[in-house]
């Protein structure tokens, strides 16, 4: 758990921005990579599920939250998605390890108030590990897929950081239909 003091509220008045993370990313530098906007079911179910499987060591994908909002054909892709995910060896160690799943985030940056969602924390040894999961990237070149999420992991690792108080904030992207890491 965080230390109290690096909690505290964080009030609005005129003219503060709020900004979320994910909106920090390059998303026409991905399109011009060829990315085409899939399916944000698919991208929900997944992360639902690998947060649920992080608390529980399983999922059960009709019980997730955005199924009723999803498509059979959807729900079947997040399924083949997540079957191959935590089928590999590393991806099962990550997910054992105590964590803080979709850690809620919020912090003031320059004149806006940053708030958002981490979907993976892991502080060990005074180090901190942000992973962030990303649907949809398997075709997109490795060094474009860091370049256009580089903004979103940096604004996480601020956080964490300052939150932790760890001197070390160490980044990466998971790529979910690989099981790739990348490190930001």
């Amino acid at each position: 758990m965080p230390p109290r003091e690096h909690i505290a509220p964080l009030p609005d008045g005129p003219g503060t921005r709020f900004i979320s993370p994910s909106s920090l990313a390059d998303h026409a530098l991905l399109k011009n990579a060829g990315h085409a906007e899939g399916s944000a079911a698919v991208g929900r179910l997944v992360h639902e599920a690998l947060e649920s499987y992080g608390k529980t060591g399983g999922y059960n994908i009709g019980a997730l939250p955005s199924f009723a909002r999803s498509s059979a054909k959807e729900a079947a892709e997040a399924e083949k998605i997540l079957a191959n995910l935590l089928s590999m060896p590393h991806i099962k160690e990550l997910f054992s390890a105590p964590a803080y799943r979709e850690l809620p985030l919020l912090f003031r940056a320059g004149g806006g108030i940053i708030y958002g969602f981490a979907d993976l924390v892991i502080v060990e040894d005074g180090v901190a590990r942000v992973i962030d999961f990303k649907t949809g990237m398997a075709n997109i070149p490795e060094d474009i897929c860091v370049r256009a999420y580089r903004p979103q992991l940096e604004a996480y690792a601020k956080a964490v950081g300052a939150v932790f108080g760890t001197g070390v904030v160490k980044k990466y992207i998971l790529i979910a239909e690989t099981g790739k890491l990348l490190p930001v």
